[in-house]
């Protein structure tokens, strides 16, 4: 089993060296975006579960939240 992991592991690594840079930067934008896009996501879904008391507490209006919740999470 532990030696399934490390061939899987060296053909990983072998695979990443052989990509060429160009290939990895194209590969890095597209990444981030997702990588927001699912920050965005998270951010709003926890937002939608705080309750009434605690968002008074942090000055948010509920208003706000329930625009929060109804945008894409490709919109900011």
């Amino acid at each position: 089993m532990v030696a399934d992991m490390d061939m899987k592991t060296d053909i990983d690594d072998a695979s990443a060296e052989g990509a060429s840079p160009v290939e990895n930067r194209s590969r890095r934008p597209a990444l981030r975006r997702l990588s927001v896009w699912y920050e965005r996501w998270r951010r709003r879904r926890h937002l939608t579960e705080l309750d009434d008391h605690i968002l008074r507490d942090i000055g948010i209006p509920p208003g706000m939240v329930e625009r929060e919740r109804a945008k894409p999470f490709w919109r900011r």
